[in-house]
């Protein structure tokens, strides 16, 4: 396609090439949205007029086309509607033609960038400076549209990029009040000029303007309630001016204004503050305000997150804990299961789902940060085999959300177990109780007695020791002579593994024999005793020292350590190390990390829920537990006092729970966590009173 006879090569009589031939087109049906079509075509800008009756001339050879009838957004002229090519009952007195826009082509010169110079328009051949008479910042806004160069931010006078030379045009408002005007101007012609080129107009254009750039933190989804910013940035050599954050769902509005190239705003994230968001920016000059593009759009959503719980099951009673989520507990026994988790929202329940009954129990939850809550079960029947789950669920807002389910935990019961003691105080299980539970039972039983030597005896050794009475344990007529003779061999098997101990005669001695007894778990035993692997000759059994001189340092300083005087020692260790953990709020969540292998806790805490759930996690992580008498003094076993000039204790602060941390080598905390390093039994220095520690819980396995 071309244009023939105009002024330029954007107006003229329409050709199109058919079959090797040029040929023109019939002026029937023809208006300006077919002109828009062939302007298009041939980059010409927007069709200005369509001319008929051979405006530009009468053309000769065919007539291709007739009675075409466009759209206007097509992309070819045959793709019009039209009768074939050559059918036509024209003579070349009705050839059509158009006028164009044409591409006004402008350029600015001696400036430092392409968006800003003295202003130069072509017209024809020719390139013309404009004069500054009349020349202001709306006119000079045309051009920098047409240069693709933003906004206007200056419109300059007296040639102040230099002087151009040739003949020049008059800044008319016909011409420049926009765009289209001096494109149409390129078309017509300008107005000549009547200045010298001391004259010469010149611009400040804007530049490409950037869009702002928005950034959320945290995002895009967060937590109701949580501290939310919204950062608008700009590229930009225009700093100083005002960002405005705004929303796309409503009137929402922020402004901020910023010397740099950001501005970040903040707020508390509330339900209704969901939306899609977008930055904009705006530069205020002397005479006019710059306004950038606005930004794209990012999406805010706020909910409520909530933690999966966790549960945990404890029992004053035999239980068979085949893993932390499967356990077996006897018909009548009573047990408590514990739901926690941390939370930032208070005032939650905890919801506790039985599988066996398809119901939920609800229990307030308490805590600040850790959030707990017990379902006591005091008597097990069958009904109560199932599984259970906790879900934690919070109202907020007037709406309510619910955590994800906990893991499953299986609770199995079994009939009662029938038990018999032997005279060293040990476990004889019954044979019908073992059947009951199918071979369950593994003798394990944290918080009531178990003997291991009973364990390791012959059939005949068992029949002849046991006394089948569960009411009185009775004391054979020999007992004095077998009481020598299992001393005896006691004592000789003390010595060959080299183990520090002392001869105690605690008939004088009604305090240690009543402790003996105590611990002995048997109100009648006299030495030797048995008690969970600890042989009980006096009152304690010693450790197993690792050199000489130790366990000559253990003797010199009184023979035997009981563990009521090496947990104080330990303790002070550890808190020498920094490696406590005190109070039972921290405690807990040491526990809950796996940080701890040892945990002291004092029996008169008045925190009955919290002192469940230190049990519970200490069972579930086989944490060592052991319990005191009074809080004050594991507070001064800690620390939590004030010494005299005397070095007594002074103001000493109760200390409900205190948690001894792991003491690893630097570099192996992420290892241990990470199941590549065995847990190491590390209580500080080496010591007497760690061992005495040690072997205690070793004898409780």
């Amino acid at each position: 396609m071309r244009l023939v006879n105009g002024s330029d090569r954007c107006s003229g009589r329409v050709e199109i090439l058919h079959d090797g031939q040029w040929g023109t087109v019939c002026d029937d049906e023809w208006d300006i949205r077919d002109a828009q079509v062939v302007c298009r075509v041939l980059d010409c800008g927007t069709a200005l007029t369509a001319k008929s009756g051979g405006f530009f001339g009468q053309g000769h050879g065919d007539i291709w086309m007739d009675d075409v009838n466009c759209v206007g957004n097509e992309t070819s002229l045959e793709h019009c509607q039209h009768p074939s090519f050559g059918e036509n009952n024209c003579g070349h007195g009705e050839d059509a033609g158009v006028i164009c826009s044409g591409s006004l082509e402008a350029r600015l010169v001696n400036g430092k960038d392409e968006c800003s110079g003295r202003v130069e328009v072509q017209h024809g051949e020719m390139w013309r400076t404009v004069c500054d008479t009349d020349w202001t910042l709306s006119k000079a806004q045309s051009v920098c549209e047409l240069l693709e160069c933003g906004q206007a931010v200056n419109a300059l006078v007296n040639a102040s990029f230099g002087q151009g030379s040739g003949s020049g045009v008059a800044a008319t408002d016909l011409c420049f009040k926009n765009m289209t005007t001096l494109q149409q101007c390129s078309i017509k012609g300008f107005s000549p000029g009547t200045c010298g080129h001391e004259h010469d107009a010149g611009i400040t254009c804007a530049g490409a303007l950037q869009k702002p750039q928005i950034s959320l933190s945290p995002g895009p989804e967060v937590n109701w309630g949580e501290k939310v910013e919204i950062t608008c940035t700009i590229v930009t050599e225009h700093s100083g001016g005002t960002f405005v954050l705004k929303r796309t769902q409503d009137s929402f509005k922020m402004e901020r204004f910023s010397e740099h190239e950001a501005a970040t705003f903040g707020f508390t994230a509330q339900f209704d503050h969901k939306g899609s968001y977008f930055c904009e920016y705006q530069k205020k000059l002397a005479n006019q305000i710059i306004y950038y593009p606005q930004g794209n759009v990012a999406e805010l959503s706020v909910t409520v997150k909530l933690e999966k719980p966790r549960i945990s099951l404890t029992s004053p009673h035999a239980m068979v804990i085949y893993s932390p989520d499967r356990i077996s507990v006897n018909q009548g026994n009573g047990f408590s299961i514990s739901c926690s988790t941390y939370s930032t929202y208070a005032g939650g329940v905890f919801y506790l789902k039985m599988s066996s009954t398809n119901t939920s129990e609800v229990q307030s939850a308490f805590g600040h940060m850790l959030y707990v809550a017990n379902f006591d079960i005091p008597a097990v029947e069958y009904k109560h085999q199932g599984d259970y789950t906790c879900v934690y669920g919070v109202n907020v807002s007037s709406r309510s959300f619910c955590s994800v389910p906990s893991n499953s935990l299986k609770v199995t019961v079994v009939g009662t177990m029938v038990k018999f003691t032997n005279r060293f105080g040990g476990a004889i299980k019954h044979a019908d109780a073992e059947e009951r539970t199918n071979g369950a039972f593994d003798g394990r039983d944290r918080k009531t007695q178990s003997n291991q030597y009973a364990e390791r005896s012959t059939p005949g050794n068992k029949s002849a020791d046991a006394v089948l009475d569960n009411s009185v344990e009775r004391i054979p007529e020999d007992l004095a002579g077998r009481i020598k003779k299992d001393q005896e061999d006691i004592m000789s098997i003390l010595k060959s593994k080299k183990i520090a101990f002392k001869a105690v005669d605690i008939s004088q001695n009604p305090q240690d024999r009543d402790l003996m007894r105590k611990i002995a778990g048997n109100p009648a035993a006299l030495p030797p005793q048995i008690c969970k692997g600890d042989v009980y000759c006096g009152l304690y059994k010693s450790p197993i020292h690792r050199n000489s001189t130790m366990a000559e340092e253990g003797i010199a300083a009184g023979g035997v350590m009981d563990v009521n005087t090496a947990l104080p020692e330990v303790l002070k260790t550890a808190l020498i190390h920094d490696g406590l953990a005190r109070g039972i709020r921290e405690a807990a969540k040491a526990l809950d990390k796996r940080q701890a292998h040892l945990c002291v806790l004092a029996a008169n805490c008045d925190e009955p829920m919290y002192v469940k759930l230190v049990e519970a996690l200490c069972a579930e992580h086989q944490i060592n537990l052991i319990k005191v008498d009074d809080n004050k003094k594991l507070g001064e076993w800690v620390g939590l006092c004030k010494i005299d000039r005397e070095g007594k204790p002074r103001k000493v602060v109760g200390c409900s729970c205190v948690v001894v941390k792991l003491i690893l080598a630097h570099g192996y905390e992420t290892a241990y966590e990470k199941g590549r390093v065995n847990k190491k039994m590390d209580y500080g220095k080496e010591s007497q009173a760690k061992d005495v520690i040690e072997e205690y819980f070793k004898a409780k396995k």
